[in-house]
């Protein structure tokens, strides 16, 4: 049998998510994808006026990458991406540690298409202060 070929998509954000939540419905029986992210949840950004306001309900409104991938066959791996070897086709996977406490050591993550979906940043139209606190609530919320 073929090997399957490694499709793995650095960031969860909008782009991200819904990439591998279209191709995994699709159920491509040779393509294994992997959605990167340092982050267990995502927040579409245009809530973030609910976060700010003290009006989000993260239990609603955050999907949780774990249950997702799982309903929209594609695998999930927490982590923050620390490099890239472009010859031999390789993410570097920083360290993930929480409060000091090493849950898993760097890895590296073999891939044959690597699509980058780091998202953006958000327009704060210049309104004074905000941009700390837009910056705040993306560090919190993701």
């Amino acid at each position: 049998m073929k090997r399957a070929h490694k499709l793995l998509v650095v960031g969860g954000g909008a782009g991200g998510l819904e990439l591998v939540a279209h191709l995994g419905l699709a159920k491509h029986s040779n393509v294994e994808m992997t959605l990167l992210d340092g982050r267990p949840t995502h927040i579409w950004k245009p809530l973030l006026h609910e976060v700010a306001t003290g009006s989000f309900n993260s239990g609603q409104d955050e999907l949780n990458y774990f249950s997702h991938s799982a309903e929209n066959n594609y695998k999930f791996l927490l982590g923050w991406m620390g490099g890239l070897d472009r010859k031999n086709k390789i993410v570097k996977v920083d360290a993930l540690k929480v409060g000091g406490k090493l849950l898993c050591g760097p890895r590296d993550l073999h891939y044959d298409t690597l699509v980058m979906a780091i998202g953006s940043v958000p327009d704060t139209f210049g309104t004074p202060g905000i941009k700390s606190i837009v910056s705040t609530m993306i560090k919190m919320h993701g």
